[in-house]
């Protein structure tokens, strides 16, 4: 996600990245959390207030919902099925360990995601992409 400039619309002030961490070694995610962000594709994720209520983590401020991997858990909610039903299939799911409600939350990005690089090596692509990518803009404008 680009954050832009109020000064300039069409500069970015910063960016948010963490899609790009979560498959490295030092991210906290499971093996199988990580094979799911390798395994999405673009488009894959989903806003809503069903992967908070699977995780039981709605507590956040009315408004701030969950970005995650679309499921199994977004296709019960969808259609109205009661908390109580998809909570008991979330956790039934759970508890054999299958994959297909795993809340896996993710940015928009995640789709990019298609290896797993240690967090030191990411951050020097990122530098290297952000001194290229501002090396053309510079040749854009007569400064």
């Amino acid at each position: 996600m680009v954050i832009f400039s109020h000064d300039c619309p069409t500069l970015a002030d910063g960016v948010v990245l963490g899609s790009r961490l979560l498959c490295t070694p030092e991210s906290e995610y499971s093996n199988e959390t990580k094979r799911e962000i390798l395994n999405a594709g673009l488009n894959a994720t989903a806003r809503t207030y069903a992967f908070d209520d699977a995780a039981r983590t709605r507590f956040w401020p009315e408004g701030i919902d969950g970005l995650a991997i679309a499921n199994d858990v977004l296709a019960d909610f969808e259609p109205g099925l009661d908390l109580e039903t998809r909570l008991k299939k979330y956790d039934e799911v759970k508890a054999k360990g299958e994959h297909n409600r795993m809340v896996v939350w993710a940015g928009a990005g995640v789709g990019l995601v298609n290896d797993e690089k240690d967090t030191a090596t990411v951050v020097k692509e990122i530098h290297k992409e952000m001194v290229e990518t501002l090396g053309r803009a510079s040749r854009r404008f007569d400064i």
